[in-house]
């Protein structure tokens, strides 16, 4: 009995198995983005589809969102458009934004408030999406203000020989 347990174990040990540390023949290059979130390029909260642009560094974003009214805020509807340059790399980017949200409240009319973010983008190679950013814009009072993003999502692509 002893001999075929260290039989089966000696198998298990000689079955190759690839290095963790290996790095892929091929890199997932991002083509569209769809994610779901809080934040100015969501106009508030809502969704933010991401079209990439040639090469996967710089991308054009559309979102939709908005905020019901409560005892504390106006409620508005919205719709924003921006632009990302992302640093290096295929999962794990950097980020900078420049995004303008238009924004109609309720009671005050329209709103506009352009704003500038820095942010960390991770794309898994199974596509799911993360990405959060922080900088600042206006506000509806003329001042500047603290923007952020966060969201989740799904981004598709394809694959390319690295």
């Amino acid at each position: 009995m002893c001999g075929s347990h260290a039989a089966t174990v000696l198998c298990i040990l000689l079955i190759p198995v690839p290095c963790l540390a290996q790095q892929p023949d091929t890199i997932r290059q991002p083509r569209v983005a769809l994610t779901a979130g809080l934040g100015v390029s969501y106009a508030g909260l809502g969704a933010v589809g991401e079209l990439y642009l040639g090469q996967p560094r710089y991308s054009v974003l559309v979102g939709v969102g908005g905020l019901p009214e409560t005892d504390a805020t106006a409620g508005f509807v919205g719709a924003s458009l921006g632009l990302r340059g992302y640093s290096g790399g295929s999962e794990s980017r950097l980020y900078l934004e420049v995004t303008g949200a238009y924004l109609v409240e309720e009671g005050d009319g329209d709103i506009y408030g352009p704003a500038v973010l820095a942010g960390y983008a991770h794309v898994a190679p199974n596509g799911r999406t993360f990405n959060v950013g922080v900088g600042a814009g206006r506000a509806t009072d003329e001042s500047v203000q603290p923007a952020f993003n966060i969201g989740f999502g799904y981004t598709w692509g394809r694959y390319r020989p690295r």
